[in-house]
Formats: C-alpha cells, sequence, structure tokens
C-alpha cells in the first residue's frame, strides 16, 4: 500500500494545532521564545552600528554626506556668480561710482545717531539738479515760480520742536511753547 507522512500542523505562532498536553505546549511556548529572542538579539547586534539609510520619494537611497558637499558647492558657485553677474551687469563707469558714492553715503548714515527714511534720501536726490539732465531748465524754472507765488510770511525764529503733524508754526510765533 500507500505510505503516508503523518504531518503536524503548526499554528502562524509556531504552535503545534490540535489536542496536547500542558507540559508540551510549555515546552513548546518555551522554544518558540527562545528563538525568537535570539532573532531579536541577532538583528539588534547587526542594527546597532549601521548608519541610518534615508531615500528621497522614489525610494532610492540618498547619500547625506555628498548631498550636503554637493550643495555647499553649488551655494558658493552660485554666489560668486551672483556677484560677478551683479558686477558686470552691463553698467558704464559712473553708474559703477555712484552706486559706491551711495553704498558709501548709507555707511555714514549708519553711523550717524538719527536715521533717515528711504523717501528722505529719494526726495535729496530728485532735488539735487544735475547739468547733462534735460529737465534742468524746465526745473529751475518750476523752483523759480514755487518761491515767487508763496507770498505767505514764513517763521523765521529759532527751530520749532517737531509736532506730530508736520505743521509749521505761524509767522507771529513768539517761539514760546506754552502748550
Amino acid at each position: 500500500g500507500k505510505v503516508v507522512e503523518k504531518r503536524e500542523n503548526i499554528t502562524s505562532l509556531g504552535h503545534k494545532a490540535g489536542l496536547q498536553s500542558i507540559s508540551d505546549f510549555q515546552n513548546n511556548e518555551k522554544n518558540i521564545k527562545d528563538k525568537n529572542n535570539a532573532n531579536l538579539d541577532q538583528m539588534e547586534e547587526a542594527g546597532k552600528h549601521a548608519e541610518t539609510i534615508y531615500r528621497d520619494k522614489s525610494g532610492k537611497r540618498i547619500d547625506m554626506l555628498n548631498q550636503y558637499m554637493e550643495t555647499q558647492a553649488n551655494n558658493k558657485l552660485s554666489k560668486k556668480q551672483k556677484e560677478n553677474d551683479e558686477v558686470e551687469c552691463g553698467r558704464g563707469k559712473i553708474q559703477k561710482e555712484i552706486e559706491l558714492k551711495m553704498k558709501e553715503q548709507l555707511q555714514e548714515i549708519k553711523s550717524a545717531p538719527f536715521a533717515r527714511t528711504v523717501d528722505e534720501l529719494d526726495m535729496e536726490l530728485k532735488q539735487v539738479i544735475r547739468p547733462e539732465d534735460p529737465m534742468a531748465k524746465y526745473m529751475k524754472v518750476k523752483i523759480e515760480k514755487k518761491v515767487k507765488t508763496s507770498s505767505k510770511l514764513l517763521y523765521k525764529g529759532p527751530p520749532p520742536k517737531p509736532n506730530r503733524f508736520g505743521i509749521m508754526p505761524g509767522y507771529r510765533w513768539d517761539g514760546v511753547d506754552r502748550g
């Protein structure tokens, strides 16, 4: 006849299936725990001194040190390139001199006790009349008209304290603050 092999059924946890005595179950349970503990110890030792593996969105490994070095090199190159682009941006000699003067003025302003706003600087630049400016003649005439039309009497005493509205005192003010 046929020889039938007797096969033991084992559960997913590793226990024998079917009816068993308590001592057999306890021995089997002890063997399973010992195997699992040995496997865990082996895995802990293997991964204890291993480096962390970083991956990108697609799952490829990323070498952090090399990537950091590459980004640093790229940043240095891009900074140098930006500086060169700013210097050689098709500007002439006079524009570069003007820019240097502006930088020097800004440094002086930084060291001054009171800061000026950008609007004040802009107004100062607008008020300067340059001889090569095609609008210079027109601006001179315009300024002269303003002087002639201001027939109001103005206060000519000591400089008043600034007020929150920037209003100048009347021409009859005696310079005494009574408020």
